[in-house]
């Protein structure tokens, strides 16, 4: 796959910093950050990575490289959003290779248009992809993909999706606007395809039933409040 890191354009902002936590982006400029100033600027509390065929237009990846420190165990938050045909990513526990050129090697949570490589695990400058959303490999120094994760006739894989005013594990607010939802939380979003399949009416409740090896267990049904789960159709992938 040819990669590129720096898409057409990538916009990140840094969340407002909760106490205890430390800001790496100052909103205002780059300062604590090295980069390739072509290619990087802020512009209205946003950081800005873009590349074009003329005067931004790079041969390899390129990355913003924060000089702050090196963290222990972290949490990292960031809103990110990635515009036109490429990709960008953000790079953790990683080395630098060439700090004239901008260039490091680790591990990356890539952030693509395409469904099956947004998110995934890749290594610059290593063994590349890792996995792909969606599959099951066997680890070693290259890794071997063993095949698409099994999912049973009539099932469906549960995947975790950021909803709109959460961040990690808390939700400030009840409704959701990035995807139509009111008054409530306790939501599944199932591709409109899939709830078609299942026979599922959209916004209609459901029970959520967990598989694994050691039987049936289930959950979601209640959450002693009375409040099952709504299943609403969203566009995500098909299977998920």
């Amino acid at each position: 796959m040819n990669r590129i890191l720096i898409p057409l354009c990538l916009l990140m902002a840094i969340l407002p910093c909760r106490a205890g936590w430390q800001a790496l982006f100052n909103g205002t400029d780059l300062a604590g950050w090295s980069g390739d100033s072509r290619l990087w600027r802020v512009e209205d509390g946003v950081l800005i990575g873009e590349t074009d065929d003329a005067g931004r237009k790079i041969d390899a990846n390129s990355f913003l490289i924060w000089q702050g420190g090196e963290p222990a165990d972290f949490e990292l938050e960031f809103q990110a959003r990635v515009t036109g045909g490429n990709n960008s990513g953000v790079q953790y526990r990683s080395r630098v290779v060439d700090a004239a050129k901008w260039v490091v090697g680790g591990y990356q949570m890539d952030q693509h248009p395409q469904a099956s490589y947004l998110g995934m695990l890749y290594e610059e400058q290593g063994r590349g992809i890792a996995c792909e959303r969606g599959q099951r490999v066997k680890r070693g120094d290259t890794p071997e993909v063993a095949g698409p994760l099994e999912v049973p006739a009539g099932r469906l894989i549960l995947q975790t999706v950021r909803s709109h005013d959460q961040f990690n594990t808390t939700i400030y607010g009840l409704d959701d606007r990035a995807r139509g939802i009111q008054d409530g939380r306790r939501v599944v979003f199932v591709n409109p395809g899939d709830l078609a399949d299942h026979g599922i009416a959209d916004a209609s409740y459901v029970d959520l039933v967990s598989e694994w090896t050691d039987g049936d267990r289930r959950a979601g049904v209640d959450d002693g409040g009375g409040i099952p789960f709504r299943a609403c159709g969203c566009r995500e992938c098909r299977g998920l």
